[in-house]
C-alpha cells in the first residue's frame, strides 16, 4: 500500500514507479540490478510527472537517504546510507489548489542559469548534509538545509511558504523547505525540541494566512518490498 496523495511534492508518483519496476523485477524473475530497476522507474515518471526523476525514485526504491549520480563513462550510480536514528521530518500539506501539471511548471520556473557563488554556496551545502547523514547526527544535518536556487523561485509559486519558514526559523527550526514541486512544506527540528511545539507554530501560521493545513510527523522508511 502506497499511502501517499499525489500532486503534493511528497513522492507519490515515484513511489508508484518504484513499486512497478521493482514487482516486474519479481514478477518475470529477471533479477534487475538497483540502477536498473532505478532507471526503468524513472521512464514512469516521465509519463506521470513529465521528466525523469532518479533522485524521486531511488529514494522511494530504497528508502532513508540515497546519492543517485552519474560515473565518468555517464553510468547511473545509487548508493543508500542509513539516516540519523533519531530524525524526525514535520510535514505541512496545506489545504491549497493543485495547478494541472504542477511538476512541470514548479521545474520551468528555475533558472536556466545561476550565479557561481550561489552554485558553490548550494554544493558545499550538500556536502555538509552528507557530512550530517554520516555522522548521523540530525541536528547537523538539519542546520545546512537552505537553498540559495531553487527555493527562491519555488516561493513566488508557494507565496506562504517564506512565512512559514520564518515563524520555524524563529523559533530554532534550521532546517525547512518545500517538498519537491510543492505545495507541502518539510522541516526537520531539532532533536530537543518539542513537536507540539512545532505543530502549534506551522497550523497557527497558516491560519494566519487564511489557509488550514494537516501535519505529520514522519521518519525515514525501508522503500518498497515485496509483501505476498
Amino acid at each position: 500500500m502506497k499511502g501517499i496523495k499525489p500532486g503534493l511534492g511528497l513522492g507519490s508518483s515515484a513511489a508508484t514507479a518504484s513499486a512497478t519496476a521493482l514487482a516486474l523485477s519479481r514478477l518475470f524473475n529477471i533479477d534487475l540490478s538497483v540502477e536498473d530497476m532505478v532507471l526503468l522507474a524513472s521512464k514512469g515518471e516521465i509519463a506521470s510527472a513529465g521528466t525523469s526523476h532518479l533522485d524521486n525514485v531511488s529514494a522511494a526504491l530504497l528508502g532513508g537517504f540515497t546519492i543517485t549520480c552519474f560515473d565518468s563513462n555517464g553510468n547511473v550510480k545509487v548508493f543508500n546510507i542509513p539516516p540519523p536514528s533519531d530524525l524526525r521530518v514535520v510535514i505541512a500539506i496545506p489545504h491549497v489548489d493543485i495547478r494541472p501539471m504542477k511538476t512541470s511548471y514548479a521545474r520551468n520556473v528555475i533558472p536556466k542559469h545561476v550565479e557561481l557563488s550561489k552554485l558553490i554556496l548550494n554544493t558545499s551545502r550538500i556536502a555538509g548534509i552528507i557530512i550530517g547523514i554520516l555522522k548521523g547526527d540530525s541536528d547537523l544535518l538539519s542546520s545546512f538545509i537552505c537553498d540559495e536556487i531553487v527555493e527562491p523561485a519555488r516561493s513566488k509559486i508557494y507565496t506562504y511558504y517564506p512565512y512559514i519558514r520564518s515563524a520555524l526559523n524563529k523559533l530554532g527550526v534550521k532546517g525547512v523547505m518545500i517538498c519537491g514541486a510543492g505545495p507541502s512544506i518539510a522541516a526537520i527540528p531539532p532533536k530537543s525540541m518539542n513537536i507540539d511545539n512545532i505543530i502549534e507554530t506551522i497550523k497557527s501560521e497558516f491560519r494566519s494566512l487564511g489557509l488550514n493545513t494537516d501535519v505529520y510527523v514522519a521518519k525515514p522508511a525501508n522503500g518498497c518490498k515485496v509483501i505476498s
